[in-house]
């Protein structure tokens, strides 16, 4: 069965943070945190960023639940009235492929839209085919704009989704 997706809960600060210390080691040129940085974050911080995520009124984090625990996020954040970012987005090697991803990107565009977002923006480091593919299966696509990766010798690349309508569908 695969892992259930929900918005992350105020008291799973420890369970955040393991997961996003495996997402730091596992994909550390997906994420403009180091690994070395999360390290050093005290208690408080990750229980004042679940406090936050779970109220959900600015940014949110969705959480893919398996059997073994927290294994995928995907956060949103509004940017603009019309306007919102996908950031954190990441699935563990053992729940890859069953979907879970696609169920993130929903959640999180299903709070965008409720926040008021037409367009939803992510940054994606170049190379990293496998997202690329699953973000342009969704509807993404290339705005040609690219910056630097915070953390690593790379670039990161910008795409967009672009709602038309109510139904979701994206624009053309």
């Amino acid at each position: 069965m695969p892992p259930s997706v929900r918005q992350l809960r105020a008291d799973e600060a420890l369970a955040y943070r393991e997961m996003r210390l495996r997402a730091l080691a596992g994909a550390p040129t997906a994420f403009g945190t180091t690994l070395a940085e999360a390290l050093q974050r005290s208690s408080e911080w990750w229980e004042a960023r679940a406090v936050a995520y779970a109220a959900g009124d600015v940014s949110v984090l969705f959480v893919a639940d398996g059997p073994g625990g927290l294994c995928g996020m995907a956060g949103g954040l509004q940017t603009s009235d019309h306007e919102a970012d996908v950031f954190s987005m990441w699935v563990d090697p053992s729940a890859r492929g069953s979907g879970v991803a696609e169920e993130l990107l929903r959640a999180v565009e299903a709070w965008s839209v409720a926040q008021g977002a037409l367009t939803l923006h992510l940054w994606v480091t170049e190379g990293n085919q496998s997202a690329i593919r699953l973000y342009e299966r969704y509807g993404f696509t290339f705005t040609g704009v690219s910056q630097p990766h915070p953390s690593q010798p790379l670039r990161e690349l910008q795409m967009r989704r672009v709602r038309n309508d109510a139904s979701g569908s994206p624009a053309g």
